[in-house]
């Protein structure tokens, strides 16, 4: 194999691929190309540093294949265009979706085309990847389409980790058009769904995310591609190696009194979240006078779901890590930062009346569970530490899902490693 070309969004497939970039480039010495697409990547400033001086590689953008500004203009409108397009909300006639949808492929012919050109001089010994949930997200869907025909082998990583254990973790919403005028935007919209060749992702997410509604358009006799590996940016090695040697600032209140440092980090609200339940507990923890609190927005949907403006004075954009170290207490319902607080010993709290959901760490034992806002008070109040049975629970439920039961960070990068390695 002489190429391994990997494509980047955001923040959240920055932190997950990042170990293994390090592992692919530096520890065995690959030919890695990487790409940006979007503007989302480039505000990861320590991701895009580490790359650029650590591991002494350029992050190239993707969009400057579209050379000229008549090709940009044409993905704006088409982008525009897609704004438009909406089988679900009502906010348009069946007559303007069906004419907007044929309409707006004209202006993806041209860009489409450049894509193609990309993956055409690509040698069939190269593997592309890209993370998951990317199949129906142009420019991923014509990439994919063309690997396809040109059998080069192209490879999804990580986005994240399902935590939900319940295969209904989101909302579904009524489709308000008949599955013909569906079927026909979808045809005009372009969004046959191509799967990635394999899926290289956490354990235990074949059986759960990947089967789950959030996944809905992953089919169930595409199961045998998806690889459950690991998660190699919670392990101790990367936490240690990349976020550590990378603290740059520390909130406020470090060390200016005795109270309890809780965090609370907000997960996305299509997760069955009671955002009335979800505003109340930020107010009341916001004027918990025995707490020092802060609220760390979602990576994407921010703090969708809070009304009150009462407690944006806590509102942080502290880096995940830095905040974790400065806590004694998160607060989660739903997001796989979890993990990094029980790789960095702090409490973990899971308010169930948050959500509907389940979550894999309520089943192991590994974090405190309040059935409502008065008990989470009160546990706040006086938390217990972490007993000898919960620790040695909390260290074999990392073993498990984040080294995916191996013995050494070293072992699971190789099972990666040799996943890709060997197409």
């Amino acid at each position: 194999m002489k190429k391994i070309i990997v494509f980047i969004r955001g923040h959240n497939d920055f932190d997950q691929v990042l170990p293994i970039l390090d592992y692919l480039i530096r520890v065995k010495n690959k030919d890695v190309e990487i790409y940006g697409v979007g503007e989302s990547y480039k505000s990861c400033d320590k991701h895009i540093k580490y790359v650029e001086t650590i591991l002494n590689k350029k992050i190239n953008i993707f969009e400057s294949i579209f050379s000229d500004d008549i090709t940009v203009k044409s993905i704006l409108i088409w982008r525009r265009l897609n704004n438009l397009i909406s089988c679900n909300n009502g906010s348009f006639s069946v007559f303007v979706n069906l004419i907007v949808a044929s309409f707006k492929k004209i202006f993806i012919i041209k860009p489409s085309y450049l894509i193609k050109r990309f993956v055409k001089i690509i040698p069939k010994d190269t593997v592309l990847m890209a993370d998951f949930g990317t199949e129906n997200i142009f420019p991923y869907n014509i990439i994919l389409q063309e690997c396809h025909k040109k059998s080069v082998p192209i490879y999804a990583y990580l986005h994240g980790y399902g935590i939900f254990t319940n295969l209904d973790p989101i909302e579904e919403v009524p489709v308000k058009y008949p599955a013909w005028i569906i079927k026909f935007i979808d045809y005009q919209y372009g969004r046959k769904f191509h799967t990635y060749d394999k899926y290289l992702v956490g354990t235990g997410q074949k059986e759960s995310y990947f089967s789950s509604n959030i996944y809905s358009t992953f089919k169930s006799k595409d199961l045998f591609r998806v690889h459950d590996i690991g998660l190699p940016r919670f392990s101790h090695e990367w936490i240690d190696r990349f976020f550590k040697n990378n603290t740059n600032t520390t909130p406020v209140n470090k060390h200016s009194n005795k109270k309890l440092n809780v965090v609370l980090f907000l997960s996305n609200s299509k997760f069955k979240v009671d955002t009335f339940a979800l505003d109340n507990m930020a107010k009341r923890l916001s004027k918990f006078s025995e707490i020092n609190f802060m609220i760390k927005p979602h990576t994407r949907s921010k703090f969708f779901g809070m009304h009150d403006k009462q407690y944006k004075v806590n509102l942080t954009n502290m880096d995940s890590y830095e905040l974790i170290e400065w806590s004694d207490v998160c607060i989660i319902y739903g997001t796989s930062i979890s993990f990094q607080v029980l790789a960095s010993k702090k409490i973990l709290v899971i308010p169930i009346f948050i959500d509907k959901n389940i979550t894999i760490f309520e089943n192991n034992n590994v974090c405190e569970v309040v059935d409502s806002l008065d008990n989470l008070l009160i546990f706040l109040k006086n938390p217990p530490v972490n007993s000898k049975k919960r620790e040695d629970d909390i260290n074999d439920f990392l073993q498990e899902k984040v080294y995916g039961g191996c013995e050494s960070y070293t072992q699971l990068m190789e099972n990666f490693y040799s996943i890709i390695n060997n197409k």
